[in-house]
């Protein structure tokens, strides 16, 4: 009897888990600041399309280029939030940002467990999204009428030229009294990042708002493969690998 003995040889091979790939963005917005001048209740607006179908002739009851016009700042009596019959001005100041995220991680492990006969392959593939924002803003974002002694002409500006180039009708205003920002910011301590009870700041506790979505995504992949050996009567025998497969996911 003759007997042969072979040592078995084992391959092992594996890439360790670790990320693979990842891509990041920042956006950050820290002064996000609208303010608004107001009329209330005026009556006699007119948007006119006799003319033009597509560029009416736009009046106003009101003189919108004159500082410290009827278009203003419309302030609310200390301690309150509210006028009686309309909408007051505001200060809204809403910095801003958002963070996003994204992690891949793969493994990879080939085991030849068994020479031509046993192969053990697996991996993994981890993907997670990250996303988070935030915004703080004013409780109240209502304006107190101005301090002592500030004048309106004093918080406004003159934008000019406004629509100009559109070919409107003559009569529709192209002048406009605007705030001017510096000047409310620094007549209202807007950006003091401090509580403001008195008729200078105007109400102004700040509020935020803040909110994180984290999904992602697991999977793996199991595979062993042998080799069987296929005959038939008269045939010489042959080999043919067959495999299968088992594959997990968690998400």
């Amino acid at each position: 009897m003759t007997q042969t003995r072979t040592a078995p040889r084992h391959v092992f091979a594996l890439i360790p888990m670790k990320p693979f790939g990842q891509a990041k963005s920042r956006f950050r917005n820290p002064k996000q600041t609208t303010t608004t001048l107001d009329a209330p209740n005026v009556n006699g607006y007119a948007i006119d399309f006799r003319n033009n179908d597509r560029v009416p002739a736009i009046t106003y009851p009101i003189d919108v280029a004159q500082p410290g016009g009827a278009l203003g700042i419309v302030g609310v009596p200390a301690g309150s939030t509210s006028i009686t019959n309309g909408l007051p001005s505001e200060i809204r100041v809403r910095p801003q940002g958002s963070d996003n995220r994204i992690d891949v991680t793969q493994v990879q492990l080939d085991w030849e467990a068994i020479p031509n006969q046993l192969t053990l392959k697996g991996g993994g593939d981890h993907k997670r999204y990250v996303f988070s924002t935030f915004e703080f803003r004013r409780n109240s974002e209502v304006m107190f009428g101005l301090p002592a002694g500030v004048s309106a002409g004093s918080v406004t500006s003159a934008l000019d030229g406004f629509g100009s180039q559109l070919g409107m009708p003559a009569g529709t205003p192209t002048t406009w009294v605007i705030p001017n920002l510096p000047a409310i910011a620094s007549t209202y301590d807007i950006y003091c990042n401090c509580l403001k009870s008195g008729p200078a700041g105007g109400p102004g506790s700040a509020a935020g708002v803040r909110g994180t979505i984290t999904p992602g995504v697991t999977n793996g992949i199991v595979v062993a493969g042998d080799y069987v050996e296929l005959a038939s009567d008269g045939a010489p025998s042959s080999v043919s690998p067959v495999s299968w497969t088992i594959v997990v996911r968690a998400g």
